[in-house]
């Protein structure tokens, strides 16, 4: 069975669906629980509410399943809005990436792929006098 974290987004569904395809069985690991979407209605897919940050969750899960790969999609945001934050963050970030890899037995079993369908960190502010121009002032 294949792990896929941040399955239930749009690239995450469309992965879990390929592997469908493929004949592999899924596990979904996702913050929050959702429907599934149009992609994979109708299939069996398990849904699993787990934050990768929460390492006893990932644990538990992989107890529950037979994990033979992970497909890592989670979003992970490692630089903070905050000033001052920026290391502890990132040290959620690959804390929530070590927790994955130890979600089975097999740590990390035979197949992990790490994918990244969201920026990981925001767009940096223009500054002053470097922006767009404001409409209707020609700057």
């Amino acid at each position: 069975m294949i792990l896929v974290t941040g399955g239930l987004g749009f690239i995450g569904a469309h992965t879990v669906r390929a592997l469908l395809d493929l004949g592999e069985d899924c596990v979904v690991a996702q913050r929050r629980t959702r429907e599934l979407p149009a992609v994979l209605a109708g299939e069996r897919v398990a849904v699993e509410q787990a934050d990768i940050t929460d390492r006893d969750a990932l644990l538990a899960i992989g107890r529950r399943h037979d994990i033979t790969g992970i497909v890592h999609l989670a979003a992970s945001y490692p630089w903070s809005p905050a000033p001052g934050a920026a290391v502890e963050t990132t040290r959620q970030a690959l804390d929530g990436l070590l927790n994955i890899a130890q979600a089975t037995p097999n740590e990390p079993p035979p197949t992990t792929s790490h994918g990244c369908a969201q920026p990981t960190r925001p767009e940096p502010e223009p500054s002053p006098g470097h922006g767009p121009p404001r409409a209707g002032t020609g700057t």
